[in-house]
């Protein structure tokens, strides 16, 4: 039992040596315990591994490598978000990548929690506004959940129903960025790491 344990800590000692990245984008993925995920992005920020926040058109399901001593964080790794992960990447795959807001929201209308959990962890930084503005929109988003609901299973055919829901999709609004600290607190909250800077 010794032995074997001695075996398998030379063989990660090696791997955290050679293969650093790879080797810290495997552990994060092994883990499910929130409170672990963040001792190891923490480890391997202090490893130099760079940790970048999840993407909607670039991110997978789980932690991924993309460049030298660079993981992205991966969308069901996002508090609240999880198995949803699936749907969304599924949709991009079909698809394409999400052009704008409009195209996000017009294709997936997220339900509120699964919104706010990609708004807060920056997943949807790549759309014009702020986080700010795009929490704002929420209300919209769950206007369009029920008129999808209330007309999907009546007489109008699918493509009326995704007309009805483009023409009520509302623009973000102009809002300022929330604050440093809130933008943190809620990075943490949602991906269990700082991104964007540490307080």
């Amino acid at each position: 039992h010794a032995a074997g344990y001695a075996v398998i800590s030379v063989q990660t000692a090696w791997l955290k040596k050679y293969h650093i990245t790879e080797f810290w984008c495997e552990t994060i993925n092994s883990i499910s315990d929130p409170d672990k995920v963040r001792k190891y992005i923490n480890s391997a920020k202090f490893n130099n591994v760079k940790i970048l926040p999840p993407d909607i058109n670039l991110s997978e399901s789980d932690y991924t490598i993309v460049g030298d001593h660079t993981i992205k964080i991966g969308l069901s790794s996002l508090k609240n978000v999880g198995k949803s992960a699936d749907a969304l990447l599924e949709e991009r795959k079909k698809n394409g990548p999400f052009k704008d807001y409009r195209d996000f929201i017009d294709r997936v209308m997220p339900e509120k929690k699964i919104y706010e959990a990609l708004v807060y962890s920056g997943a949807l930084d790549i759309f014009e506004g702020t986080r700010r503005a795009k929490r704002a929109a929420v209300d919209n988003i769950s206007e369009l959940r029920k008129i999808k609901s209330k007309y999907s299973n009546m007489w109008f055919d699918v493509p009326a129903v995704k007309i009805l829901v483009k023409n009520h999709t509302k623009e973000i609004p102009k809002l300022d960025e929330m604050d440093e600290d809130t933008i943190l607190e809620k990075e943490y909250e949602f991906t269990g790491a700082y991104i964007s800077s540490h307080p």
